[in-house]
């Protein structure tokens, strides 16, 4: 990619990351720069001048250096599921933070790579719902899961080599999934953590699904939501334990025991409704009838949540850990990822012993990127509050005064 194009690309990211329009990053530059000029530099029709760049870099809360790194990675986007509200601008600001969290991870996950090959098969054409039912069995059977009881999907898919995105979106966001291939191999599932966790796991292998089949045949996004709901319906209950657990044909069925069955298997009420009536355990009309008694409990929003599990990412835990114990990367590096994993380094005794160690174990490329990080702590001097900050303010602003040439 040529230097100037990455310039402008990553100018506008950064923008973007930084949740500032065109006009509010001339505010806070202080109208030293017109728009048309931000404009440009987005464009690559113009270069800022170096005092223009680090003031851009000082509103984005960005290095320097950030704007010349080059992405490591490429992706490609299946689908995303959020409310018609949100705008384009803040669906690609999402999937901006998305890639620059993966960004963090691909440096960890990169030193284990080799131990990490996805067991996910390539995608292939799926256009109905028995062929969902059959890729989930097929998945089942390549994965040596038989028809037991999903645990843990998170943990199911981390081992099968898939990243894990938790997205917390904001009050008025609407976002509930988004999914991706990462180098063409590698399936990015990103869910929102904040919901159910007979949900969560749904929605896991909603996006999963997406990432899966390949439902370009499909006249409409409406037909391809209900192929991958079938697939992760039958992924978390196989028809022949729907069946097993319902028997062949029932004439009347009650919530109470869809909700001892939600409390066995993790699969909510609803889905359970629909597997039964879409297997045909149950008649459309039964159906409609459960599907009201589930309205008029309150359970449309809110199924009690009797399914007790654990759905938290751990792969890149364990592999950070391992990093810092092996001494391939700084402690403190990694909390900048994985932040919860503090109480743990420092009950180790990893976050305040490191010291220059850093500097002088590992391959020569984490020694240099050590150092680099130690360039860029040593850059908050020049931020505000540090040492040299106003004497480096003063010079850009003086610069700015004389507008750009």
């Amino acid at each position: 990619m040529q230097k100037n194009l990455l310039l402008a690309i990553r100018l506008r990211q950064a923008r973007l990351l930084a949740g500032l329009t065109q006009d509010e990053t001339v505010s806070r530059l202080r109208r030293k720069i017109t728009k048309a000029a931000l404009s440009n530099y987005e464009q690559g029709k113009r270069t800022p001048h170096a005092a223009i760049l680090y003031a851009l870099a000082k509103v984005y809360n960005r290095p320097v250096t950030w704007f010349s790194k080059p992405e490591t990675f490429s992706m490609t986007w299946h689908a995303y599921r959020a409310s018609a509200s949100l705008s384009k601008t803040r669906r690609e600001r999402i999937e901006l933070e998305v890639c620059e969290r993966l960004e963090q991870e691909m440096n960890i996950r990169s030193l284990y790579g080799a131990e990490l090959e996805a067991g996910f098969p390539k995608r292939r054409e799926c256009s109905t719902l028995e062929e969902a039912d059959g890729l989930a069995a097929r998945l089942r059977k390549s994965w040596k899961m038989g028809l037991d009881c999903v645990e843990s999907v998170t943990q199911c898919l981390e081992d099968q080599g898939a990243v894990i995105v938790h997205h917390r979106p904001a009050p008025d966001e609407g976002f509930d999934g988004l999914s991706a291939t990462v180098n063409e191999k590698m399936p990015l599932l990103v869910v929102n953590p904040d919901v159910s966790i007979d949900r969560l796991r749904f929605d896991l292998l909603h996006e999963a699904g997406h990432v899966l089949m390949d439902t370009s045949k499909l006249q409409s996004p409406k037909e391809e939501e209900k192929l991958v709901n079938r697939f992760a319906a039958s992924f978390l209950v196989p028809p022949e334990v729907l069946q097993a657990e319902l028997g062949g044909h029932r004439r009347n069925l009650t919530l109470s025991e869809l909700l001892v069955l939600k409390k066995k298997y993790g699969m909510s009420v609803g889905a359970w409704i629909y597997s039964a009536s879409a297997h045909r355990v149950i008649h459309k009309s039964l159906a409609d009838s459960l599907w009201r008694q589930r309205a008029s409990r309150g359970w449309a929003k809110n199924e009690p949540a009797v399914f007790q599990g654990e759905e938290t990412p751990l792969r890149l835990r364990q592999m950070a850990l391992r990093a810092v114990t092996e001494g391939a990367l700084p402690a403190r590096e990694v909390l900048r990822v994985v932040p919860e994993l503090e109480e743990a380094l420092v009950s180790e005794g990893m976050v305040e012993t490191m010291g220059i160690k850093q500097y002088t174990i590992g391959t020569p490329e984490t020694r240099r990127e050590n150092m680099l990080l130690a360039a860029e702590r040593m850059a908050g001097e020049y931020k505000a509050g540090g040492a040299l900050h106003d004497m480096l303010e003063d010079a850009v602003d003086d610069f700015l005064e004389e507008g750009e040439r």
